[in-house]
C-alpha cells in the first residue's frame, strides 16, 4: 500500500511546487507590471501639464531608443522629442489635447525587460470628447533610474 502511494504523494508534491513558483511569478510580475503602469500614467499626467520633457522621462535616453509610428522609425530619444514638438507641443502653442492610457497589460521578457500594451486616448482639452486613440507596445528595459522604453510602436 505504501509503494502505492509514494507516486501519489510525489506527484501531490510537484503539483503544490509548481502552483507555488506560479503564485511567486505572478507576484514579481504583478510588481513590474504596477511599477510601469505607474511610469505610464505619470508620463500622461506630464503631457496633460504640457511638460514634454516630464512626458518623454519614461524614455530611455539614447540613440538606440526607437518609435515607430504612422511616419515611419525614428531613432534617439532626442528625435523622439523633436517628433513630439512637431506634432504636439509646438512651442508658444496652446497645450496639447489631453492624453490617457488604457487597457494596459505588462509581459515580461527576462528579468529585465518587459513589453507593455495598451491604447492610448486623446481627448480634446476644451469639450472633453475623445478625438483620436491608437494602440501602443512598448518595450521597456529595467535601468538603475527604473524601468525605461527602449523601444515605443504606436499606431
Amino acid at each position: 500500500m505504501r509503494a502505492a502511494l509514494r507516486p501519489l504523494i510525489l506527484a501531490a508534491m510537484l503539483a503544490a511546487t509548481a502552483r507555488a513558483s506560479a503564485a511567486q511569478s505572478a507576484r514579481a510580475l504583478d510588481g513590474r507590471g504596477a511599477a510601469i503602469t505607474a511610469e505610464l500614467q505619470a508620463s500622461a499626467q506630464e503631457w496633460n501639464r504640457g511638460n514634454l520633457d516630464g512626458f518623454l522621462l519614461p524614455y530611455l535616453d539614447s540613440p538606440a531608443t526607437t518609435y515607430v509610428g504612422r511616419s515611419g522609425l525614428v531613432r534617439g530619444k532626442r528625435a523622439v522629442r523633436e517628433k513630439y514638438v512637431t506634432n504636439y507641443f509646438h512651442p508658444g502653442g496652446a497645450l496639447p489635447d489631453l492624453l490617457s492610457f488604457a487597457d494596459i497589460e505588462v509581459r515580461p521578457l527576462g528579468s529585465d525587460y518587459a513589453l507593455a500594451l495598451g491604447r492610448w486616448i486623446i481627448t480634446d482639452r476644451r469639450t472633453h470628447k475623445q478625438t483620436s486613440t491608437g494602440r501602443f507596445s512598448l518595450t521597456f528595459q529595467r535601468t538603475p533610474q527604473g524601468w525605461r522604453i527602449i523601444h515605443d510602436h504606436s499606431s
